[in-house]
């Protein structure tokens, strides 16, 4: 059998990867038992099926198999790696999040079946379908009760060789197709040798889970039932730590690995031992077979055999990647049960490896068993029809327990406690997670052709926003080429905020993207006032002039006004009344911070706040209020602090006493983590009664936890001088470098009132705003502030920025925030405010001078620990 098993590793990692040898992949086997259950389906219908780009090749064929036959459905492929290694590569990313982003990409895909939300139950499908004859499955790979989520396109087998003239030179009886696990740990115990404290032969070397069932095979033996739910929890209560049985099972398993008996590096990870030079030094009696290579190289009689029956399963369904799972958002369940019956019959993706189709019927018919030695193959079915009881590990913490006696010497009676009473902690840490809010419905995507440029046809290269629906805006692309001949739009990303201007304009030859990011070269920008007063075919009134004037620099137009944020004032319906709501375009600070001390109700635990900033709003939120003053804090040309400026002072005095009175704040400075985290638990409990936000931030953050019938948006307030209200501005551009500057032209000016597309914030063309289409699918509140801040922008006569606050990079605000705090907590503010002034002031005087923004700090505060504080360690 194998004598190289790194090759037959690397082999396993190619399936586990989809990483599939094209000569590899076997044609499609459609077979009778594929006709239509139902009736015919009217067509024609397209379905989509979801896969990692690597893996496309390999269901080329099965997807042109099955169209061939489909006279109403078709299937198309749908690359999902550009949008899912992303959520991987976050470890914060849940399953659900990876499940429900599938779920939007395609009707049909490979997953893993963890979403009740995302992904459809198939049981149904299953029982309605005469034709699919769930028994050619292998034991357990079909749960027996409840939803089934997933296909299983391949099983995993792990089979074992052994050292026939080792067990004879031992006296110890071959393994036979019925023995168990006694059987197993006694061979174990006899084939081992030591010479002092060095083993020269071991028992047995193990995977991971072919450790887990000699555990499970201890287990067993000792009485566990098997047979539990389908949790940990359960698992963990089987065997308590006061059981006898407990220490039992650890004294044994650690003296199996101790003898030499199980040999696994899973407790001792720097201990690295060669398994093939063992086997081929006849220092291992068992290993585990990838029966990669079908020939047995061995300078040694060896045979196969199955690990013994326990009851825990031999196989695992599925590979890494999951099963063929149907999204719950397919509008065309049928067609789609259809197209994953038909892959269920289909071989897995590579016939090496340690994986073999989950059906019987595909095994058969593709003689797998045939293909290796009689005796790999023996035991191969062997491990296949063994039953499976459950995938849980009974007593999980009994793991834990042997770690502790292993690396650090414990007394096997007194591991088994810490380990029990550890994970019981970390299960009630678990417990009292929130539950999830359930999500919105899943809307699968519509897959749109690729552009191909014809002959003599223009195709612009275009950059959309991190927000833009992707398939809208690959629809709106679709509909402008079709209607333009010679002209076509390609959509070649929606990163657009994730590159600088000067790589998107190389990448691109126009682009979504929002220009409030540290400054930059503006010259990769294409000046489009020319084509905008050339444009007939464009109302002049199509954009308020004040947001054309957001993107106007030295006389330049540097693109169309797209989308457009403002901040607003949010009020829970059920938590105001109507003498504090709803605000009126003359409030003051006062008028707030009236209304706020109103809405505030109870104390400790169950208070509701009157106001607060939201989670992604905090630190800019804070800055929209103290531009009341209409007095920077930085003086924008010097950089010098203004901390002390009367009118200033007037409004942070108001600020504090707002939130001291009103809002769940403790400190404005610091981390804000704890900060977000508890506006989080305020929105989600209904315990915040009114907070500042932006339109952008309610669609894409504060819906997620508040039900948005229940609020009231109103535009905020305050006029901050000159009558504007601060606004940020997402714009459509042409890329200085591009040759179809004209084409691009007719494309940003169409996208931007094309109805169906709109990233988050308010249209920046009154007629999006009017058309039917966004009325429909906008929430009554966004539509009420976009009309509102509309007939703003048309009646103001300037118009400032963002509101963040414009200081050099350089600049801190640490003390400044310190001032607030010490307010906060009932001190001076003005003479607070006077002091960090100071501090400030020698600190910027030292920078200006050169210095070092770390060292400047620490000469002004010795005690300072802001962000620009000094590593001592380095």
């Amino acid at each position: 059998m194998p004598r190289n098993i790194c090759l037959c590793l690397l082999a396993l990692l190619m399936v586990l990867t989809g990483c599939v040898p094209e000569a590899s992949v076997p044609p499609p086997n459609p077979s009778p038992a594929d006709a239509p259950t139902t009736e015919p389906i009217d067509g024609p219908v397209v379905i989509t099926f979801g896969v990692p780009g690597q893996a496309i090749p390999t269901y080329v064929p099965m997807v042109e198999a099955f169209n061939r036959e489909q006279a109403t459905i078709q299937v198309q492929l749908v690359d999902t790696t550009d949008t899912i290694r992303p959520l991987l590569e976050d470890l914060s990313t849940s399953p659900d999040e990876v499940s429900r982003t599938l779920a939007g990409l395609a009707d049909t895909y490979i997953g893993n079946g963890f979403s009740e939300e995302a992904e459809q139950d198939l049981r149904p499908f299953i029982e309605a379908d005469p034709a699919f004859e769930p028994d050619d499955f292998w034991p357990g790979m079909l749960p027996e009760t409840g939803p089934i989520r997933r296909l299983p396109q391949s099983t995993r087998v792990e089979v074992f060789e052994y050292n026939q003239e080792l067990f004879q030179e031992r006296g110890v009886a071959e393994p036979q197709s019925d023995w168990t696990w006694p059987d197993l740990r006694q061979a174990l115990e006899q084939l081992a040798e030591r010479d002092g404290n060095t083993i020269t032969t071991y028992g047995m070397t193990v995977t991971d889970s072919s450790f887990e069932l000699a555990l499970r095979g201890e287990l067993a033996e000792a009485g566990v039932a098997m047979d539990h739910q389908r949790d940990d929890q359960s698992a963990n209560e089987l065997l308590l730590p006061d059981d006898p049985a407990a220490v039992t099972v650890v004294e044994n398993v650690t003296q199996l690995i101790r003898s030499g008996g199980l040999f696994t590096n899973q407790f001792n990870p720097d201990e690295i031992i060669d398994v093939q030079r063992l086997v081929e030094d006849q220092q291992v009696a068992i290993w585990p077979l990838f029966y990669t290579i079908p020939d047995r190289p061995w300078p040694f009689a060896t045979n196969v055999v199955a690990f013994p029956q326990i009851p825990y399963p031999q196989i695992s369904s599925g590979i890494s990647n999951g099963g063929y799972v149907m999204s719950s958002g397919t509008q065309y369940p049928e067609a789609a049960w259809r197209w994953l019956s038909f892959l269920s019959r289909q071989p897995p993706q590579s016939q090496t490896g340690a994986f073999v189709p989950a059906r019987r019927s595909v095994l058969e018919q593709e003689q797998v068993l045939e293909q290796l030695d009689p005796a790999v193959a023996t035991a191969v079915e062997q491990a296949l029809n063994q039953p499976q009881i459950n995938p849980i590990l009974p007593a999980g913490w009994i793991d834990s327990a042997i770690r502790d006696v292993i690396q650090n010497d414990v007394e096997p009676a007194l591991a088994v406690e810490p380990a029990y009473a550890e994970t019981q902690r970390i299960w009630e840490e678990v417990l009292q997670q929130p539950t999830p809010t359930p999500g919105p419905p899943i809307i699968v995507a519509t897959p749109i052709p690729e552009t191909v440029a014809e002959e003599g046809e223009t195709v612009l290269r275009f950059m959309g926003s991190e927000d833009h629906n992707r398939t809208a805006l690959e629809q709106a692309a679709q509909t402008f080429s079709q209607e333009r001949p010679g002209l076509a739009v390609t959509i070649v990303g929606t990163e657009a905020e994730q590159l600088e201007l000067a790589e998107l304009a190389q990448t691109s030859d126009c682009f979504a993207t929002n220009l409030f990011r540290p400054p930059q070269d503006l010259t990769a920008l294409l000046d489009v006032r020319p084509f905008l007063d050339a444009d007939t075919q464009l109302p002049t009134d199509a954009f308020p002039p004040l947001l054309l004037d957001l993107l106007t620099q030295d006389g330049r137009l540097l693109g169309l006004p797209y989308t457009a944020d403002a901040p607003v004032l949010v009020a829970n319906t059920t938590l105001v009344d109507a003498p504090s709501w709803p605000p009126t375009p003359d409030w003051t600070m006062t008028d707030l911070q009236q209304a706020a001390a109103q809405l505030s109700q109870g104390s400790n635990d169950d208070r509701i706040y009157g106001f607060a900033f939201s989670p992604l709003l905090f630190v800019e939120g804070q800055e929209l209020l103290f531009q009341q003053a209409r007095q920077p804090v930085f003086d924008p040309a010097s950089g010098q602090p203004q901390f002390t400026d009367p009118a200033l002072v007037n409004v942070l005095d108001e600020v504090v006493a707002l939130l001291a009175e009103s809002a769940p704040y403790e400190q404005l400075s610091g981390s804000t983590i704890d900060i977000l985290d508890r506006t989080d638990s305020l929105l989600r409990t209904e315990r915040l009664a009114m907070w500042l936000d932006t339109i952008e931030g309610i669609e894409e953050y504060t819906s997620f936890y508040v039900d948005e019938e229940t609020i009231d948006v109103q535009p905020f307030p305050f006029d901050l001088g000159d009558g504007g209200q601060p606004t940020r501005i997402r714009g459509l551009h042409i890329s200085a470098e591009t040759e179809y500057a004209d084409g691009c032209w007719e494309w940003i000016s169409y996208l931007s009132g094309v109805d169906t597309v709109v990233p988050p914030g308010i249209p920046a063309r009154q007629s999006v705003v009017d058309s039917p289409a966004f009325q429909a699918q906008s929430p009554a509140w966004l539509i009420s502030t976009a009309e509102a801040y509309h007939t703003h922008w048309q009646a103001s006569q300037a118009m400032p920025g963002w509101w963040q606050t414009r200081s050099p990079q350089e600049q801190e605000p640490y003390w400044f925030y310190q001032a607030l705090d010490a307010g906060l907590q009932g001190g001076n503010l003005e003479q607070e405010l006077a002091e960090a002034q100071t501090t400030t002031a020698q600190y910027w005087d030292c920078v200006q001078n050169d210095g070092e923004p770390g060292e400047c700090a620490q000469q002004a505060d010795p005690d300072y620990d802001g962000r620009w504080q000094i590593d001592e360690s380095e």
